[in-house]
């Protein structure tokens, strides 16, 4: 979802990385995702495809398009800094995904579960997917 929005958001077919990047995955989104930093893997060339995401994994993969989309457009589509201040299960949050979090929260890309937690290790569906990409593609829409 988030290659093929990015791709939308900026009319042209991302360059997909070598076939050889993940030892279990050869899908071209995937390839995609990680040639433009959206994606890194789990660690020693693998991606798990088959793994269920949750929403800070979601929130990264957002936050990274964003920095993608930003610097390859000019656009500001996320102005706000990014801010985990107001919910109590913050430090719930992983360190490697508290920016990425603490951005889309703060720029109305993703919302708490509830007005006072991020639950942050729980599964995103494929719904809230969809929802995230498209507050994505309004923000890119209105950006400046």
């Amino acid at each position: 979802l988030i290659v093929q929005s990015v791709e939308v958001m900026l009319d042209e077919e991302l360059e997909a990385a070598p076939s050889s990047t993940f030892s279990d995955s050869t899908n071209p989104s995937v390839l995609k995702a990680s040639q433009s930093g959206i994606v890194n893997g789990v660690g020693e060339g693998k991606f798990e495809p088959k793994t269920t995401t949750n929403r800070e994994q979601i929130a990264t993969m957002i936050f990274r398009a964003i920095q993608y989309v930003e610097k390859d457009t000019g656009k500001v589509v996320a102005p706000n800094a990014g801010s985990l201040a107001g919910f109590t299960d913050k430090d719930a949050v992983s360190s490697w995904a508290a920016e990425g979090v603490g951005t889309l929260a703060a720029n109305n890309i993703m919302n708490g579960t509830s007005a006072t937690e991020l639950s942050p290790a729980k599964d995103c569906t494929v719904e809230e997917s969809i929802l995230l990409c498209y507050r994505l593609y309004d923000r890119f829409v209105k950006a400046k």
